[in-house]
């Protein structure tokens, strides 16, 4: 923007370093230069410098910044259950997987894996959307896409069949030693999302 031609001109990043040079801009002249792509995972605030001198040998620079905002999918899964099961009242047990896109991007390809506790054995697996199997050991979801604050509720139906274990009925932020025959409920549910726009 200066009234002098600016000579030996570099540009660099504070994240990528080196962009580029430019021999030499006249007034009113602009040269654009691009780096990349690149694939940033989070927010970025990055510096753009320019140093260079003008046709006097006086050096001269200046700076200017860029916030990126990044967006992405961010899906999350909560499961829940009985704290206690009394076997002397019910052998059947009914527990949740809530899965939900917290991010700004639609999650594609959804697939939730739940390992099945010992102990259990699996009747039934239904989701308030796609689809549900069972392939021996982990209840398995396909659940196709899910938009920005999407949720997904699966219900998972078992059977007790352990009588060995008369200790403790754990879950998480839940524990107790009051019922005659507790079931231990695992949390070892898994969320996978493939692509991203």
């Amino acid at each position: 923007t200066g009234d002098t031609t600016v000579e030996d001109i570099s540009v660099t990043d504070d994240i990528y370093g080196a962009i580029g040079n430019i021999v030499q801009l006249a007034p009113g002249q602009m040269q654009t230069l691009t780096f990349g792509p690149t694939t940033p995972t989070h927010d970025v605030t990055n510096v753009g410098t320019v140093r260079g001198t003008d046709v006097f040998g006086f050096p001269l620079t200046d700076q200017d910044t860029a916030i990126v905002d990044v967006l992405a999918a961010d899906v999350r899964v909560l499961k829940d259950g009985p704290a206690l099961i009394n076997r002397q009242e019910t052998d059947q047990l009914a527990y949740t997987l809530n899965v939900t896109n917290l991010g700004e991007l639609t999650a594609e390809d959804v697939v939730v894996t739940d390992p099945l506790p010992a102990g259990l054995v699996f009747v039934n697996a239904t989701p308030s959307k796609g689809t549900c199997g069972f392939d021996g050991t982990s209840v398995i979801c396909m659940l196709g896409d899910l938009a920005p604050q999407e949720a997904v509720t699966i219900t998972i139906d078992a059977t007790v069949t352990d009588r060995s274990r008369p200790n403790r009925s754990t879950y998480p932020g839940r524990s107790s030693n009051n019922v005659r025959e507790p079931r231990a409920l695992g949390c070892e549910s898994s969320v996978m999302a493939g692509r991203y726009p």
